[in-house]
């Protein structure tokens, strides 16, 4: 008699906590995912069902005091699927995904900010801090327009 467990992996990697950020790209079969609780990006091909690129952020070496630094917010990705912002504590970063993993390409002085979203074109980015929403040019990163929301309200999806 054979007591061997036979199982097939079906997906490969997986958050350790919720969902807290989840983007599609239009042009590619590309899902990004992030979780604020474990600090992960992952990015998925929904035909295949698999987990193709993970990243870890924490701002703290230390394995002891790690889990209280959680710098990652939010993300977005960009229509084409070769362009994701990821907003944490202290800034904006944008990167390019690339086949192996993601390429920090720029960073962006806006702290804290709750929702990043790209236009439906992608020429366009919007990042919302408390009550200020910033538009920025997506392939320039210029900041073009600040817009101030009167009521203090806190955006969110």
């Amino acid at each position: 008699m054979n007591n061997e467990v036979k199982f097939e992996l079906v997906c490969r990697g997986f958050h350790n906590a919720s969902i807290t950020g989840l983007d599609v790209a239009i042009q590619r079969p590309i899902i990004a995912t992030c979780s604020k609780e474990d600090s992960t990006i992952r990015l998925w091909n929904y035909i295949t069902g698999q987990c193709e690129l993970a990243r870890e952020y924490y701002v703290l070496e230390d394995k002891a005091v790690r889990n209280q630094a959680r710098p990652l917010i939010t993300i977005a990705m960009h229509p084409s699927g070769y362009q994701l912002a990821a907003s944490f504590i202290d800034k904006i970063q944008i990167h390019h995904i690339l086949h192996d993993g993601l390429r920090k390409l720029k960073s962006i002085d806006l702290r804290n900010c709750n929702l990043i979203k790209y236009s439906k074109g992608g020429n366009y980015f919007f990042a919302v801090e408390k009550s200020t929403i910033t538009v920025f040019n997506a392939y320039t990163f210029v900041e073009l327009h600040k817009i101030v929301v009167n009521t203090p309200r806190v955006f969110s999806l």
